[in-house]
C-alpha cells in the first residue's frame, strides 16, 4: 500500500506532526554474536507494556500463523488443499477402477490359478503406487516451474521446503492407495467362474 492509500484509510495517522505518527514496527540491528534473549529481555524491560518485543525468527513465526491460520487466504488454501485430496482420489479411483474393469479376465485367469484376494489387492496397490509417483513427479515439476514465476512476478519469496515435499509425496501416496483399496473391492468380491461365461 502507498503511504497516500495508508494515510486515507488511516485519517488519525495525518493529524499527527511528522515524526510523531503512530510506530507499528520497529527493527534494532545489534551485534554479531549477541545473545538475543538477553538483548530482548533488556529491550523489553525499558519499554511499555504495550510493545511487544520479538526476535526475527518470533516476528517471522508470528506472521506466518496468522497468514495460515488467521488470514481468510489461509483458510481458502486449507479448504482446497482438501478439496484436491478429494478430487484427486475420485480420479485415481476412476483410473484404477477402469484399468481393473479392463483386465477383468487375466484377473480371474490369476484368481482361478489359486492367486489369493491379498496378492491382486498387492498388484493393484503396486499400479496405484506407481500412479502416485508419476503423478507427483509431474506435479512437483509444474509446482517448481509456478513457484519460480510468481516469485519473478510478485516478488514474494516462494520456497517449497523439502519438509513440504516429503509430506506432499506421503499424502499424495495415501490418497492413491485409498483410491486403490476401494477400486479392488469389485476384483476381489467377483466369482472367477462368472468372468469366463
Amino acid at each position: 500500500m502507498s503511504e497516500r492509500n495508508l494515510l486515507r484509510y488511516c485519517p488519525h495517522r495525518a493529524a499527527a506532526p511528522w515524526g510523531l505518527t503512530p510506530i507499528d514496527l520497529g527493527v534494532l540491528r545489534v551485534e554479531p554474536g549477541s545473545d538475543l534473549v538477553r538483548v530482548k529481555e533488556a529491550v523489553a524491560m525499558r519499554l511499555p507494556a504495550d510493545v511487544i518485543v520479538l526476535t526475527k525468527a518470533e516476528l517471522v513465526r508470528k506472521e506466518q500463523d496468522f497468514w495460515e491460520k488467521a488470514a481468510p487466504i489461509g483458510v481458502v488454501f486449507d479448504i482446497g488443499m482438501a478439496m484436491g485430496f478429494v478430487v484427486g482420489l475420485a480420479i485415481c479411483y476412476q483410473v484404477l477402477f477402469a484399468e481393473i474393469a479392463d483386465r477383468l479376465p487375466q484377473f480371474a485367469t490369476l484368481k482361478a490359478m489359486g492367486y489369493t484376494d491379498g496378492a491382486l489387492l498387492r498388484v493393484v496397490l503396486r499400479e496405484s503406487f506407481y500412479v502416485a509417483l508419476l503423478g507427483f513427479t509431474g506435479g512437483l515439476a509444474i509446482s517448481h516451474l509456478l513457484f519460480g514465476w510468481l516469485q519473478g512476478e510478485t516478488g514474494l519469496s516462494m520456497v517449497l521446503k523439502p519438509v513440504d515435499v516429503a509430506v506432499i509425496l506421503v499424502l499424495t501416496v495415501a490418497m492413491c492407495a485409498m483410491a486403490g483399496v476401494l477400486a479392488a473391492r469389485r476384483l476381489l468380491t467377483v466369482d472367477p467362474a462368472t468372468l469366463f461365461g
